[in-house]
């Protein structure tokens, strides 16, 4: 794999509040299409950030959470987390409850968050796509989650989560959500410029923009890419859908 030096961090400065749709377009462009990752983008580790475990009280139980989660979120939340099995709703509460005590314990960072999302060929994702469509999702909506989400600062690791993992090319129709603030940093994941956030479930998020981009992969054909901007919504919230698009 080819390594591209950059600096160790990134300008968001066209993805701030105020920027046009066409700068929008262009930022998320040379992400989505970058020709390979930037070193700090597959340098990573696993080291928990070192504020929860000097400044709380962490027990047995919330640690194997937390290694389990660092160590390989996808599957820990599909496999220990899902509540596909009503038998076993006892002990998903129990592993819901463990992460998410830990998870309250993390620092509060003020700074950006990004989560991408494929959607293509995946049915549970049909409702949020046809909102999308119908413009029915937008500023004002409130969303809330089901399960834990885990999100990046650093908007330049979203391409493998955006597209397919061997080629780098965007999906049609994924997402990519960009979080304002008020994200729990689980911890730091690059030895350079990357920390990973956690939503817990049930958590009410505030929609402030959603728009669609046409970006250009390397064949020269156009993908659709929906771009979510949101921010935490006050707990006094209705929630309209949760992140399927499933009204609750």
């Amino acid at each position: 794999m080819k390594i591209i030096p950059r600096k160790t961090s990134f300008d968001d400065l066209y993805i701030r509040k105020g920027t046009s749709n066409s700068e929008h377009q262009d930022f998320w462009q040379e992400i989505l299409s970058f020709d390979s990752y930037p070193e700090y983008g597959i340098r990573l580790s696993s080291s928990i950030d070192d504020y929860v475990t000097s400044n709380h009280c962490i027990s047995n139980e919330e640690g194997e959470a937390l290694d389990s989660y660092v160590a390989d979120s996808w599957e820990y939340i599909n496999k220990f987390l899902a509540e596909n099995n009503p038998s076993c709703s006892i002990h998903h509460l129990e592993r819901k409850k463990i992460l998410t005590n830990v998870v309250n314990k993390m620092p509060l960072s003020e700074i950006d968050f990004y989560r991408a999302v494929r959607t293509d060929g995946r049915c549970f994702f049909e409702p949020l796509i046809y909102k999308l469509k119908e413009g029915l999702i937008d500023t004002g909506t409130i969303m809330i989650n089901n399960t834990f989400l885990s999100f990046t600062n650093n908007p330049y690791s979203l391409r493998a989560f955006a597209g397919d993992t061997i080629q780098g090319d965007v999906e049609n129709n994924c997402i990519v959500y960009k979080l304002a603030g008020g994200v729990k940093s689980i911890s730091k994941i690059s030895s350079v410029d990357e920390f990973e956030g956690i939503i817990p479930p049930d958590s009410l998020l505030e929609v402030k923009h959603a728009r669609k981009l046409n970006i250009k992969i390397k064949s020269g054909q156009e993908r659709n890419v929906w771009f979510i901007e949101m921010e935490k919504a006050p707990l006094s919230s209705t929630p309209h859908c949760d992140f399927y698009g499933n009204p609750v």
